[in-house]
């Protein structure tokens, strides 16, 4: 299970405190669970928030979400050279937790330079974003740089970079129209 977050307060015996669960991207609210003695305190309708009257023990509330399956991310892998894209981009929806590969192309006259999460990688703890290469999604790339993991909860890109490895020429001969005799080659 991934672990979002948790949020400590302390309290004043008899007072009572309201938790309520919070909006995660790609996610919904499953359950709601509690340690508190019972009677204590009630979940509201669909679990969204917990009210508690605090006893003379600490009390855990737990939201417990799931992956919501009407929600998708953009997901791409982009094959970029010198002078642009050198193979088609793949470009997939996947829902959070999904697992997600991608890996480099043999393409000739380009050898493999990079390869980067460009976007999906900054995770954003406030709004419960998890980046590409949390530990939680065991995302990373292998020594060959073919990338494994599962899709967070955003839109992910990753980009090899390919230098050219080669040099080519360009000969161009120029004929009389009448003859039909060379009249000069050039090489570049």
């Amino acid at each position: 299970p991934i672990e979002f977050g948790t949020d400590t307060s302390s309290h004043q015996i008899d007072a009572t405190v309201t938790k309520s669960k919070v909006t995660i991207p790609g996610y919904m609210l499953d359950e709601g669970r509690t340690n508190a003695v019972p009677n204590t305190g009630t979940f509201a309708a669909g679990k969204a928030s917990y009210t508690v009257k605090v006893a003379g023990r600490d009390v855990a509330v737990n939201f417990v979400y799931k992956v919501d399956p009407s929600v998708k991310f953009n997901y791409k892998v982009r094959h970029v050279g010198p002078a642009g894209e050198i193979a088609p981009e793949v470009a997939l929806e996947k829902k959070a937790e999904q697992l997600i590969t991608a890996r480099p192309v043999t393409k000739y006259g380009y050898d493999l330079t990079d390869a980067t999460i460009t976007i999906g990688d900054i995770a954003d703890p406030n709004h419960y974003t998890l980046k590409a290469s949390d530990p939680q999604l065991q995302g990373a790339f292998d020594s060959g740089k073919v990338y494994t993991g599962y899709m967070p909860n955003q839109h992910v890109t990753i980009t090899y970079t390919y230098g050219s490895n080669a040099q080519y020429f360009i000969n161009s001969k120029f004929k009389d129209t009448t003859s039909n005799e060379i009249v000069k080659i050039n090489s570049e």
